[in-house]
């Protein structure tokens, strides 16, 4: 179908401008036999090429339409598909935040404090992995949900940076206390945070903040947001 009316339009152009000259040779030879014929012949011409041209235009709407069904409907299986792989990332990963939140917690508030697993490096890369597929698939989601998934990027790979600074402070204590056989000082783990790693971070986040899991948490409820729009967007 797509190939016939490719070639239609233009088989109406040929036949108008055959149409143009075969008026024209006809006027020519009739004006010898009276005036008003070749006007006459002339009008009925210009009515005949308004007929094919309006024609000709309909074909060509009539294909440029049928060229664009195919394109949004792939520009929207795209999206549709960016979307479910959204929500299934984030129904797979998003348990993380308030589980690594909950685990800096009771390693800090244990008597002595747990420092050697308050912050897992395994789980950092987890979630950092999580903040790349959510950016892998921002481009590709309908324009109403591109913000907010930016939104939880950004918020995602913040408390993925948070975690990791915040887990190469307590190692480098661990170890500098070992070296110096004392017990790892959370006065000097606080002084370093401070002064090495929160100017350098969006946001500046208090070290008291980082051990609370402001950021995770943060970032979780924005997930959740996130997947609810998800699948608002999927049923409708």
């Amino acid at each position: 179908m797509k190939t016939l009316l490719s070639k239609r339009p233009a088989q109406y152009l040929a036949i108008a401008v055959a149409f143009i000259a075969a008026v024209a040779a006809i006027a020519a030879g009739l004006e010898h036999l009276s005036p008003a014929w070749p006007a006459a012949i002339q009008a009925v011409g210009s009515i005949a090429l308004l007929l094919v041209t309006y024609r000709y235009v309909i074909l060509t709407e009539r294909l440029a339409l049928q060229q664009e069904r195919p394109i949004t409907a792939i520009r929207l299986q795209i999206r549709e598909t960016a979307a479910r792989k959204l929500g299934q990332a984030i129904v797979r990963d998003s348990y993380m935040f308030s589980s690594m939140a909950a685990a800096t917690r009771e390693a800090v508030e244990r008597t002595p404090p747990d420092w050697r697993n308050a912050f897992d490096v395994d789980d950092v890369k987890q979630i950092r992995a999580l903040a790349e597929e959510i950016e892998s698939l921002t481009l590709e989601l309908p324009p109403q949900l591109m913000a907010q998934a930016q939104e939880t990027y950004v918020a995602v790979f913040k408390a993925c940076l948070y975690n990791i600074s915040a887990a190469n402070v307590v190692a480098e204590e661990v170890v500098l206390a070992k070296t110096e056989g004392r017990d790892v000082d959370p006065k000097r783990l606080e002084t370093e945070w401070t002064v090495s790693k929160r100017p350098r971070l969006h946001g500046k986040p208090e070290w008291a903040e980082v051990l609370a899991g402001e950021a995770l948490l943060g970032a979780d409820l924005l997930c959740d947001e996130l997947i609810t729009a998800v699948r608002a967007y999927l049923s409708e």
